[in-house]
């Protein structure tokens, strides 16, 4: 489900910027680009709120985690490191 908000906050972003690929990204700015990225996910996280507490579903929204933030995405790059430090990681080109 991440990867899928992921996909579409990008693809969301690129239609509004008319951003068709990596040399326009790069163009426009990698910070800007990100920064605009972050104001699609806060734009819709109100409506996230109302949509999980609808289901009945409990999340605690004061203190919750965004996966765009940096400690979070730090300690999952920590993680990842561990595990190929102990060549846990598959690595395929196939």
């Amino acid at each position: 489900m991440r990867l899928f908000l992921k996909i579409r906050t990008s693809y969301s972003h690129c239609q509004i910027s008319e951003i068709g690929g990596r040399e326009d990204v790069l163009k426009m700015g990698i910070g800007n680009y990100n920064e605009e990225c972050r104001s699609i996910v806060l734009r819709y996280s109100a409506e996230w709120e109302k949509t999980v507490k609808r289901i009945g579903r409990w999340i605690d929204f004061e203190n919750d985690y965004k996966t765009m933030d940096p400690n979070f995405m730090e300690s999952i790059w920590w993680v990842f490191k561990s595990l190929d430090d102990k060549k846990l990681v598959l690595t395929s080109f196939t």
